[in-house]
């Protein structure tokens, strides 16, 4: 028996559309969108899908193999300026109205090939590059020269991230793969670092 302090308890659930499991489509990604709909985005496919709370199901128009042969699509989400998707092959980021219709593409300068993004509360997008080595952001249709985090002098070269996440107050928390929890100020100041492996555990009521 493993235990925790906290307990969870689910308010609500929906079922997958049977229109949805037809497309054989399986999103890995989801994300919020206006009131209680969500973002389904299936990577494999390069397909997002708008699931409302009403059971309605859109797909997005401009999204697709056929439309998007080359890409990887590897994150969604809202916007001031409409959904956006990030296509970290295509290096870009593509943006949609909100029924998913296709509006234009920007292409990410510095050729980022982002691995993750995320959206802070005042809708700056923020995204990892391994290739640069930093985390940049986009911002009134543009990608800031230099790097808002680069690992290169917080760190050292060639740092892997497994994930990062953006909270309310706009700092950021990043998840290396070293197994390092490290938390950035809003203006990119590292505050701390703290190990989070978990060395010899004990797991109760088994035998």
């Amino acid at each position: 028996m493993i235990f925790a302090q906290n307990e969870f308890e689910i308010v609500d659930y929906r079922f997958i559309p049977k229109d949805l499991e037809a497309l054989r489509l399986k999103p890995n990604g989801i994300n919020w969108a206006f009131g209680n709909d969500f973002l389904l985005l299936d990577s494999y496919n390069s397909e997002l899908v708008l699931l409302k709370s009403t059971g309605e199901i859109i797909i997005s128009g401009g999204l697709g193999k056929r439309q998007n042969i080359y890409g990887e699509l590897i994150w969604a989400g809202i916007s001031p300026i409409g959904i956006q998707v990030v296509d970290r092959l295509e290096n870009e980021i593509i943006v949609l109205d909100l029924n998913l219709n296709r509006s234009h593409n920007i292409s990410i300068s510095h050729n980022l090939y982002p691995e993750i993004a995320q959206i802070d509360p005042w809708g700056r997008l923020f995204m990892y590059s391994n290739t640069f080595n930093g985390i940049y952001v986009f911002e009134n249709d543009d990608v800031s020269n230099i790097p808002f985090i680069d690992f290169s002098r917080d760190f050292y070269s060639n740092y892997c991230v497994e994930d990062f996440a953006i909270n309310s107050d706009g700092e950021l928390a990043i998840l290396g793969c070293d197994g390092i929890f490290n938390e950035f100020s809003q203006n990119g100041l590292k505050q701390k670092s703290i190990s989070v492996g978990i060395h010899n555990p004990t797991i109760y009521g088994f035998s």
